[in-house]
């Protein structure tokens, strides 16, 4: 009777440890590595961006911010996919934000002035910024204010390396550490999303002035006239709401260029534009029309290092200014409104199927770091050079000035 009990327990402690071996075994496959299916490379890496936070040299004070927020909690989610640009402690404290003013600062303020920026959405790791120029990454929204960011990611970007946002470098090493849920890069220098409003730059750089004079010109005989507005696809009130809207490159051409192009006063300007013509159909673009748009490039942000470090730019994938349309070459709004008249019989009913000409398509050409453009207006301008480049403003829009216009000629 012992025997039996005694075989009769050992099989109970049997069944137990087996039990506990499946039990393990089938909650190590339960709990695989996996992620959602937006831009996620495959990793090696086990532990989470909270982990590896703590394996971040330098970065006590930004830690504090997140926990204090709660924004630590989402560095252990495995549903989401961050990176983070952790500013050190050093360059907290230069700022003004030193561990006491953390830890009794409102954590909307902590949010808004320090965290928000740095915590962008996405995995951008060395082996992606290495293929790459800059990348597109947006921020997570301020909770309060409903705002994100979005920039131009780099690593070694610029001349002298590192990692670099538009045309500011905030890092000067190239590596970053790698969590299983994300990337972290320690920074030092803190990225300010610019606040500076295009059109009042513009109007601050004298060598624009007749720029500057054109658009409001532009925007005053319109109004005289009763022309509406075809700034297609922006859709604007005005030429000079232009410099308000989000995600433009725009070739501003300096008074050198005008009065190379036979405008030799501002006067000049203003007798160009009174030849416009009043068009019930929409259709006809105006003198000044081909200054103001055939310069602009909507949904895009192109910096001189993507020109130099790309010769062959017009013919990467995906470089068209307008989606959908041709793929090699860039497009300016006068191309956008060709492409509308030729193609909608809903907004341009007496002009479907007439064949408009494609003109305003941009065709870029790099030499070192001298950047030269033309365009297909038929009439074969110079090449126009870009001779003040990357002024970064707010909204993502980019301004390039340039040395001739793209039009008339």
């Amino acid at each position: 009777m012992q025997a039996i009990r005694l075989i009769f327990i050992r099989g109970i402690l049997f069944t137990g440890v087996l039990l506990f071996c499946l039990y393990s075994c089938n909650k190590a496959i339960q709990n695989p590595q996996t992620f959602p299916v937006h831009p996620v490379p495959v990793f090696d890496s086990l532990h989470d961006l909270r982990h590896m936070m703590d394996s971040l040299p330098n970065s006590g004070l930004f830690l504090l911010a997140l926990q204090r927020t709660g924004y630590d909690s989402l560095l252990r989610r495995k549903d989401s996919v961050y990176t983070l640009l952790v500013p050190t402690d050093s360059l907290l404290i230069s700022m003004g934000y030193t561990r006491d003013v953390i830890s009794y600062l409102d954590t909307k303020l902590l949010l808004t002035g320090i965290i928000i920026p740095q915590f962008l959405y996405g995995n951008f790791s060395d082996s992606l910024l290495d293929v790459s120029g800059y990348v597109p990454a947006t921020t997570k929204a301020d909770p309060t204010s409903q705002t994100s960011y979005t920039y131009r990611l780099g690593k070694q970007a610029g001349p002298v390396g590192g990692l670099w946002i538009f045309a500011s470098q905030i890092s000067p090493k190239t590596g970053g550490l790698r969590a299983s849920n994300g990337y972290l890069y320690s920074v030092n220098t803190y990225y300010y999303p610019s606040v500076v409003n295009a059109w009042k730059l513009l109007q601050s750089k004298p060598e624009f002035s007749y720029f500057v004079a054109a658009c409001q010109i532009n925007d005053s005989v319109a109004n005289a006239m009763g022309l509406p507005y075809r700034g297609d696809p922006l859709n604007l009130p005005s030429d000079t709401s232009i410099f308000f809207s989000a995600g433009i490159t725009y070739f501003v051409p300096t008074n050198q260029a005008f009065i190379d192009a036979g405008f030799r006063t501002i006067n000049d300007i203003r007798a160009y534009a009174l030849t416009t013509q009043y068009d019930p159909s929409n259709t006809t673009v105006s003198p000044l029309d081909t200054i103001i748009y055939g310069h602009c490039m909507p949904d895009t942000a192109v910096l001189s290092f993507d020109l130099q470090h790309n010769p062959g730019f017009n013919q990467r994938p995906l470089a068209s200014a307008v989606s959908g349309y041709d793929k090699k070459a860039f497009q300016s709004i006068m191309y956008n409104l060709a492409y509308k008249i030729n193609n909608d019989p809903y907004n341009y009913p007496a002009q479907y199927g007439r064949t408009q000409p494609y003109i305003g398509e941009i065709f870029f050409q790099a030499s070192g770091s001298t950047i030269t453009m033309t365009c297909n207006s038929g009439r074969k301008p110079p090449a126009a050079r870009i001779v003040e480049p990357d002024m970064v403003c707010a909204y993502n829009l980019i301004l390039h000035g340039v040395d001739h216009l793209f039009w008339p000629y």
